[in-house]
């Protein structure tokens, strides 16, 4: 039994005469979800994790794959995301890409960080 790159499936190995190994899968370099995906208004919310030892350029290739699934796939016609206000990295990628800032959360405490910022394309 063997499983696709990225499945969250155990891969099963032959071992000696009648046993077999189990390996977890490992753990993904990046994850995207979407939420409130709204047909009405053809809009959603995304977010993304890449992980920190994830190779180089994973942010901007998952980036890229989430913005095609959701405009074609998905037939969105708003994507919505919140950034840290002090997380620079992400918010330059996501304006790299066509995001635009609308607006910041300037109540908001999350772990110590005094806004968001809300992203959209």
């Amino acid at each position: 039994m063997s499983t696709a790159p990225g499945s969250n499936a155990y891969s099963k190995t032959p071992a000696a005469a009648g046993t077999s190994t189990l390996t977890p899968p490992a753990p993904p370099k990046a994850v995207v979800y979407f939420t409130n995906l709204d047909p009405a208004q053809a809009s959603a919310f995304w977010g993304f994790y890449a992980r920190p030892d994830a190779p180089a350029g994973t942010g901007l290739h998952i980036l890229f794959e989430a913005l095609d699934l959701a405009f074609s796939e998905l037939a969105l016609h708003k994507l919505n995301g919140e950034v840290l206000a002090d997380n620079s990295r992400s918010v330059h990628l996501h304006k790299k890409v066509g995001f635009t800032e609308e607006g910041r959360f300037r109540q908001r405490n999350y772990s110590g960080h005094p806004s968001r910022v809300m992203l959209a394309a």
